[in-house]
């Protein structure tokens, strides 16, 4: 299972925005951009725009034992 999530944005949205709404700080922007390299350039959003996040280092640790057996959990 891939360890990404897609947002969906609001018209204005900056990547600040949505690296603080999703990330829990600004400075995660970073992140942002790296998982969406071919919008880098936008500055702002228009609205209905797909935008790929990447998992949290807490949903990613859960991750591996999500795909084990019950018995093994």
């Amino acid at each position: 299972m891939p360890n990404k999530l897609t947002l969906t944005t609001v018209q204005g949205q900056a990547w600040d925005q949505l690296a603080k709404a999703r990330l829990g700080t600004e400075f995660s922007m970073h992140k942002l951009l790296a998982a969406n390299f071919k919008s880098r350039g936008v500055l702002l959003f228009s609205g209905d725009v797909s935008v790929n996040v990447p998992a949290t280092e807490a949903e990613a640790a859960k991750s591996p034992t999500e795909s084990l057996p019950p018995w093994k959990r």
